[in-house]
Formats: C-alpha cells, sequence, structure tokens
C-alpha cells in the first residue's frame, strides 16, 4: 500500500506539472520501473477507453480476455514505435550520446495523463476528452525533456514537436502494416477486427470516403 501510494504521488505530481516531482523521480533508482508502470497501466486504460465493441458483442470471458490480451500488445508495439522513433532522432541529433533506458524513463513519465484515457468510453463526451488527454500528455512530456535536458519547456517543444512529425510518418506506415496482417488474425481469435478503429484512423482512408473498409 505504501508503495501504491508513492506511485500515485508520483503521477499527481507529473500530471501538476511540478518539475521538482518530475526531477526527482528520473533521479529515483525506481524511476525506471515506475515509467514502464505508467506505460503498461496507461495502455491498458487506452484498450479500455477504445473497445467498447467488446462489451457490446457480448463476448465470452475468455474470448473477451483474449480480445483485450490481443489490443493491449499492439497498442504495446505502436508504443514502442514511438519511442524506438524518437530515441533513433536523438540518436542523429547528439551523435550517439542518448541512452535508450533514458528515453523510456522520460517518456514514461510523461506519458502519465493517458492513465486517465479509460474515460474515452464515455459515450458523447469521450473524443473530447481524448483530444484534451492527447494535448495534455504532450504537455507533460514536453515538461519531462525539459527536466531531462535541463532547459525550458518552451526550448524542449521544438524537438517534440520535431520527433512527432516523424513518429506520425513512422506510425501511419507501421499502422497499416497491422491493419493488414493483424486485422485478419484478431477476427479469427476474438471473433472481432481490433484494428478497425486504427484503419479508421488513416488520414488517407477518410478523406477519400473509405473510413472502416475493408
Amino acid at each position: 500500500m505504501q508503495q501504491l501510494g508513492a506511485f500515485f504521488n508520483a503521477v499527481g505530481g507529473v500530471l501538476w506539472l511540478d518539475q521538482e516531482a518530475i526531477k526527482a523521480l528520473q533521479s529515483e533508482p525506481n524511476g525506471l520501473s515506475v515509467a514502464l508502470w505508467i506505460l503498461l497501466l496507461a495502455t491498458v486504460s487506452d484498450v479500455i477507453g477504445n473497445s467498447p465493441v467488446l462489451f457490446i458483442n457480448r463476448m465470452r470471458p475468455g474470448r473477451l480476455a483474449l480480445a483485450f490480451g490481443i489490443e493491449t500488445v499492439l497498442s504495446l508495439i505502436r508504443l514502442a514505435v514511438w519511442m524506438l522513433s524518437l530515441w533513433a532522432l536523438l540518436l542523429l541529433a547528439n551523435r550517439g550520446a542518448v541512452d535508450f533506458e533514458r528515453v523510456v524513463l522520460v517518456i514514461g513519465i510523461g506519458y502519465a495523463p493517458m492513465l486517465l484515457s479509460f474515460l474515452v468510453i464515455i459515450p458523447t463526451a469521450g473524443p473530447f476528452i481524448g483530444r484534451v488527454l492527447d494535448a495534455w500528455t504532450l504537455v507533460t512530456v514536453t515538461a519531462s525533456v525539459a527536466v531531462a535536458v535541463g532547459v525550458s519547456p518552451w526550448e524542449a517543444l521544438p524537438a517534440v514537436v520535431v520527433a512527432a512529425l516523424v513518429i506520425l510518418v513512422v506510425r501511419r506506415t507501421s499502422d497499416r502494416v497491422s491493419v493488414a496482417v493483424l486485422g485478419p488474425l484478431s477476427r479469427k481469435l476474438s471473433g472481432v477486427d481490433l484494428m478497425s478503429r486504427t484503419r479508421r484512423l488513416d488520414p488517407q482512408l477518410v478523406m477519400g470516403g473509405r473510413e472502416g473498409s475493408g
């Protein structure tokens, strides 16, 4: 219970953009473990928030658990691509002087707002909540990066924005591969196309009037 309380206190400090709390968390020996727990729990929360169709279909408990497991793994893969892309960008900018564990630590801490992404499941308000959480996460990631490199958030923002643009390109490519390869697999294993939301988010498909097709 004491460790759980410490975890929520640390998360609260990040959510409130407390630079001292963020710095302390980045300096603690268990900081990486906290960051990894944030990433894992935030991913599960995001899966819950974006998977109401699993409840509507009234799946058996075993198949429902399998569907959540598959979607969680897919979301973790996308998150790994996000961090690897940022790491690669930092390696190029700093000529190899960046540790991947440090990137995971900094990004994991900044990912704290996504712990609330289960709220996206709320009818009507869900899309708005999702946009707020995305913006909040950008702010907290920027604050975490700023603390890590010892600059102001405004000085850290350009690097984060550039990284985000690169990541969008990588993510779109990886998501289209995931739709083609993992969509049929998820239908076979769970009876539901867990990649349907990813397909609907493809800008080209939406603009072409083929949202959700295939």
